[in-house]
């Protein structure tokens, strides 16, 4: 762009955005989401009835472990009345805090309890393994994780989907349908930064931890022969969290069993019997 034009078109209050055609489309695309997609998932809660094989229930969501990357030296989420989490809000009843001396809850609203003892906004509770956390939006479990996770909390929510043998349904923030979406949470105020260019550059480019650990289209569940099938699509990292505990890496298609939870991101989903 010749100088005198680029002076021109600046000086009447317009921008430039330089980039190639397919970072440009993509960039045009999520400013649209921005305006247009309301907070948390766009999973549809479908009632299948009889029909349904099994369920997958958002039940959690995942603590990434600090400092994350050189990027985030520690992060918060608060917890709504119902049920969603959200990157900071002023009508939380709780919030969960995640730093290097571990994860810790404060309770924002009347009524929070840490096992059965009261937690109130100036207080700060280190969350032990298995810890029983009470408020308005129900009776929240922490359980601690490893492989670069500090834990979970988790929660049923009423976003659940319904499958049927033969059916394919995709998870992550933009899945193809049918499909459970992730969380897609937007603003960096839930976020300290780690000192140093990588996290500045991390910082202007929009960075969230929900869309840094979580693909568009990240694994898949289908019923096969009557066995359920989770096979990742993404090379961010899709987890199984058994129902004995243990936290297995996928790297190709996997069976699951009623009661385990996959975790991706910052999101947990559950593997369920039809109510």
């Amino acid at each position: 762009i010749a100088a005198e034009d680029r002076i021109r078109w600046t000086d009447e209050g317009r921008g430039l955005v330089v980039g190639t055609p397919e970072a440009l489309e993509e960039a045009i695309q999520d400013a649209s989401k921005v305006l247009t997609r309301p907070m948390g998932s766009d999973t549809i809660i479908l009632d299948l009835g009889a029909d349904v094989d099994i369920e997958l229930v958002m039940c959690g969501l995942a603590l990434p472990a600090v400092p994350f990357s050189e990027v985030v030296s520690s992060y918060s989420y608060d917890l709504l009345a119902d049920g969603r989490w959200a990157n900071q809000s002023d009508r939380a009843v709780l919030r969960v805090e995640v730093g290097t001396s571990g994860t810790s809850i404060r309770g924002l609203s009347p009524g929070v309890t840490v096992n059965g003892r009261s937690v109130g906004s100036e207080d700060r509770v280190e969350l032990e393994d298995g810890a029983q956390v009470r408020c308005s939006a129900g009776t929240l479990e922490f359980r601690r994780l490893d492989r670069g996770y500090a834990g979970m909390m988790l929660l049923d929510s009423d976003m659940r989907l319904g499958v049927t043998a033969g059916q394919v349904a995709e998870l992550g923030r933009e899945p193809n349908h049918p499909g459970m979406a992730f969380p897609d949470r937007r603003g960096q105020d839930n976020i300290r930064w780690c000192p140093g260019p990588r996290a500045a550059r991390a910082r202007a480019g929009g960075f969230t931890l929900d869309r840094a650990l979580a693909g568009r289209r990240q694994a898949q569940v289908q019923l096969v022969g009557g066995t359920v099938q989770l096979t990742p699509l993404h090379r961010l990292p899709t987890y199984i969290y058994g129902v004995e505990g243990d936290m297995d890496l996928v790297e190709e298609a996997t069976y699951l069993e009623v009661g385990d939870m996959v975790v991706s991101g910052t999101t947990v989903i559950g593997l369920r019997e039809p109510e």
